[in-house]
């Protein structure tokens, strides 16, 4: 990184920033930032202990909202949810970035793990990124490459697994 460049990340709630570039820019994208985080009336996010849960009886449903964050599971499992293409494209990059370590990728990348999960794979991926983003579920990092919100993050942990 050139020594005139900043380098910022920060987490607030479950609202993150990253910012890589010209001094003035960052602190720049920083102050939006803390205004739209400063403008979110939402409560803040209930954070649950997989102990805290109990089982409901349901078999294979993936009752425990803990356990839809499982990224030990297959990709074919992990996705089996009620998700549009939007949310199987959020799962995807959630997934790849939890059991490999990348933290964004390129539709075509997100494409060729679509394939390996049940269901039609969309005839334009990009666009399956693209509504993710809009629902500020993805971030678009640029160059292509997408990365996953803390927003993308709750809407799975909220979406629990389909019966098989």
């Amino acid at each position: 990184m050139p020594s005139d460049s900043l380098e910022l990340k920060l987490a607030v709630g479950d609202a993150t920033f990253e910012a890589v570039g010209d001094p003035d820019r960052v602190m720049s994208a920083l102050a939006e930032f803390k205004t739209l985080v400063e403008a979110d009336q939402r409560p803040p996010r209930k954070v649950t202990k997989v102990a805290d849960h109990k089982d409901d009886g349901k078999t294979g449903t993936g009752s425990d909202q803990a356990d839809t964050m499982d990224a030990s599971k297959p990709i074919g499992v992990f996705v089996k949810r009620k998700l549009t293409q939007a949310g199987k494209a959020t799962a995807i990059v959630y997934w790849v970035r939890e059991r490999e370590g990348k933290a964004s990728l390129k539709p075509s990348e997100i494409e060729s793990y679509w394939r390996k999960t049940p269901g039609k794979v969309p005839s334009n991926p990009p666009a399956a990124c693209s509504g993710a983003e809009s629902k500020g579920w993805l971030h678009n990092e640029g160059q292509g490459q997408y990365s996953i919100t803390g927003y993308g993050e709750e809407m799975l942990r909220d979406t629990p697994y389909t019966a098989s």
